[in-house]
């Protein structure tokens, strides 16, 4: 790549990424340890709202112990009836205290379902889009 050509690649992303810093938010810029400033952003959220939902004496562990209901389905694990998700930024998590093992059986009849009420929807907006 010619020299004139990374010089104006690189002052268009520190361009970005002032634009960003301006408007609050993180930067997308990785950090020593192979993350983002959004992604660890997110994850002191995470900490943060499960603490205020009353997770105080439980160590939350984002992506290993905090995770959404298709993650925790991937896992063979079902979030039990009447939990209620912690909003995290646009994500709604749920803690490992509140999900249960189930049997392959069970996750794969959950996980036909859950594609079926996907089909469905997916044929309808595309009905409304024609």
């Amino acid at each position: 790549m010619n020299t004139k050509l990374a010089e104006m690649i690189a002052a268009a992303v520190a361009q970005a990424l002032a634009a960003e810093r301006a408007k609050g938010k993180p930067a997308k810029s990785v950090a020593a340890n192979g993350k983002t400033e959004r992604q660890i952003h997110n994850e002191k959220l995470a900490v943060t709202n499960f603490k205020k939902a009353g997770f105080k004496n439980v160590e939350i562990v984002p992506h290993v112990n905090v995770l959404t209901w298709d993650r925790w389905l991937a896992k063979g694990r079902k979030v039990k009836a009447g939990e209620k998700s912690v909003k995290v930024g646009n994500l709604r998590l749920f803690h490992e205290t509140q999900t249960e093992e189930i049997s392959n059986e069970v996750r794969d009849d959950l996980l036909a379902k859950r594609q079926e009420k996907f089909a469905k929807k997916a044929n309808e907006v595309a009905q409304v889009a024609a």
